[in-house]
């Protein structure tokens, strides 16, 4: 007899469990309140906050023309990825930087492939972001780029 009990305990259990979840996110979708357990009470409720959009996504992709000496860019995220496109030959190039100068947050560089060249993710302050990219060539030229992004705050329900 004992051993009826201990195999119908589990299923039980996870029964239980499945239906009390689901009636906490029932609850959750017709009421948009966050639940939360305590000590003193068993279950509190209190009114979900605004989320920023960044909290939804977290980065960016950006692309701009290694031609142009200027670029200007309007983002939502805490980071972004930057692709320049259209940029000189491999062989000519001695050193790339970019540097953000409102945070000094120096990107990493890549050259993922011919005419192209890549950042890592580069963190952003709120607000405007100035970021210079220099490329400085093997004829002792160098190319100065400034790119402005501007780290929107929006917030979603």
């Amino acid at each position: 007899m004992k051993r009826r009990y201990k195999i119908l305990l589990l299923p039980t259990f996870v029964l239980l469990t499945v239906s009390a979840y689901s009636t906490f996110a029932l609850l959750a979708k017709e009421n948009p309140l966050s639940i939360s357990m305590t000590k003193k009470t068993i279950l509190t409720a209190a009114p979900i906050k605004k989320r920023n959009v960044a909290s939804v996504q977290s980065e960016q992709t950006l692309k701009f023309d290694c031609t142009k000496e200027t670029h200007s860019a309007k983002v939502y995220t805490p980071q972004v990825f930057i692709k320049f496109e259209n940029c000189p030959a491999v062989a000519t190039i001695q050193q790339l930087k970019l540097l953000n100068e409102t945070n000094k947050y120096a990107a990493q560089m890549f050259r993922p492939q011919r005419n192209l060249i890549a950042t890592d993710y580069i963190q952003l302050s709120k607000g405007e972001n100035i970021l210079k990219f220099e490329i400085s060539l093997n004829d002792k030229q160098k190319k100065t780029q400034i790119i402005k992004i501007d780290r929107q705050n929006a917030e979603i329900q």
